[in-house]
């Protein structure tokens, strides 16, 4: 009796967390504990993501195999695009593209205005120069704005979406 019970017991506890595990991904939940509220979104920027009537695309291009640091700067910048893409609706899509050591990835950046920066990694007690891409291009029909290097923990997308 009592395995049956346990077996049940088991059965119901995995049920609901599949069912919590399959709410959390089509509903997010967001706390900004932080003391200047750097996660949450202004109402302002709310209204505009509402109100946003044309699509907004977002093009990134982050190197991968970063440090820690700017890793963290990839993973900050790309909750804040999915958190603006579920408030606008749909209207606003994004997409992350790794220049790797692809030659024609890297011209396709360098034309929308993202040049590489170098960054010094620390590799195995040896300082190593690498390159690296972390900047975005942001078009709402004919506009478009380049956001050549990524750094810090705010960003505003504000130019085309406000127009």
């Amino acid at each position: 009796m009592k395995r049956k019970q346990l077996l049940t017991a088991t059965l119901l506890t995995a049920g609901i967390l599949l069912l919590l595990n399959l709410l959390a991904r089509e509903y997010s939940l967001r706390l900004d504990f932080t003391a200047d509220q750097r996660y949450t979104l202004s109402k302002v920027t709310k209204d505009i993501l509402k109100d946003l009537n044309n699509p907004v695309t977002v093009t990134v291009y982050f190197s991968d195999n970063l440090p820690p640091q700017l890793s963290k700067v990839r993973r900050d910048f790309e909750d804040m695009l999915r958190e603006y893409a579920r408030r606008s609706g749909g209207n606003l899509v994004y997409e992350f593209i790794s220049p790797g050591d692809d030659p024609a990835i890297e011209q396709k950046a360098m034309q929308s205005g993202i040049s590489p920066i170098e960054i010094s990694v620390r590799e195995k007690d040896q300082l190593k120069k690498q390159k690296a891409y972390m900047g975005a291009v942001i078009h709402k029909g004919e506009q478009k704005e380049v956001i050549p290097v990524i750094a810090g923990t705010t960003y505003r997308i504000r130019f085309v979406v406000e127009h």
